[in-house]
């Protein structure tokens, strides 16, 4: 999943504006919890503060989704990112498996034309050998009817 720096400690200045809202949400909170006023001047006060606190959960909410659409775009991004090391890490393995493979392979080319030049050079060897053996007997018969 994310990486868990993502998660571990988010901006600082988002959650100092997040804690102080949810402070003042709070405070608004109790303040109209308290009973009822009487006079219409506590009513109209009332009713500011009852304004002011869903303003307050307004913007609140608002945050709240938009911290979590960031952290959404962050999980993608260290998903895409993770996505991509790895489709990285796969190439270059591969990378590594051609080329051990065509090392390999250049190896065994190399023996292979290596032993075919030993096998034409003992042809040779032997042909050159049949070659002396022959002039060889031819000498000799020709001494002995030289001789004779």
């Amino acid at each position: 999943h994310a990486s868990p720096s993502l998660h571990a400690s988010p901006s600082p200045r988002v959650v100092t504006r997040d804690e102080v809202e949810r402070r003042e949400v709070e405070r608004t909170r109790e303040v109209t919890r308290s009973p009822p006023p009487s006079t219409s001047m506590h009513r109209a006060e009332s009713a500011e503060r009852e304004e002011s606190r869903s303003v307050l959960d307004s913007r609140l909410r608002q945050q709240e989704e938009m911290i979590a659409a960031l952290r959404r775009t962050a999980d993608d991004k260290d998903r895409a990112v993770s996505a991509e090391r790895k489709s990285k890490e796969d190439l270059l393995q591969r990378v590594r498996e051609l080329e051990n493979i065509a090392s390999s392979n250049l190896v065994n080319t190399l023996q292979q034309e290596i032993q075919e030049e030993r096998v034409e050079r003992e042809k040779e060897r032997l042909v050159w050998e049949e070659r002396l053996a022959s002039l060889e007997r031819q000498t000799a018969e020709s001494t002995r009817s030289g001789a004779s």
